[in-house]
């Protein structure tokens, strides 16, 4: 197998993990937030704060990131954003209150970009003739 092949794959599989390591949770957010001492009549209100959280930090740090990117590289960037998810997931596990749950996604958001730089890597290193399946 070519080498930007096993990177693709590689790098797929880690995407496929981090999106689903949350977006299969998100259904069960008010449940878990039921467990956190949330009353039923703020529940909604909790859960869009806990989901948005992350995006709204991520949104501010997007840049520094892609940033940091340019100038050190983008591998660096996958692996700090991977190692960095891996204790972000950890510690949602031992959140007690809600807003121990509002900080963990924000700190998800800060050190993001995982997806991303991913897909940056493999749009680069693809050949031009394959460029459009790899980084789809």
């Amino acid at each position: 197998m070519q080498n930007w092949k096993r990177t693709m794959w590689i790098l797929w599989f880690g995407v496929l993990l981090c999106s689903s390591s949350y977006t299969m949770s998100v259904p069960f957010l008010p449940l878990f937030l039921f467990d956190l001492g949330v009353e039923k009549d703020s529940v909604h209100l909790w859960a869009g704060i806990v989901h948005s959280a992350a995006f709204l930090v991520g949104a501010v740090m997007a840049p520094l990131w892609g940033m940091l990117a340019d100038k050190y590289g983008k591998r660096k960037m996958v692996i700090r954003a991977g190692l960095s998810l891996v204790v972000i997931y950890a510690l949602i596990a031992f959140v007690q209150t809600p807003w121990q749950l509002v900080v963990v996604r924000m700190m998800h958001g800060l050190v993001g970009g995982f997806v991303p730089a991913s897909m940056s890597i493999v749009a680069s290193i693809a050949p031009k003739e394959n460029s459009a399946g790899a980084s789809a």
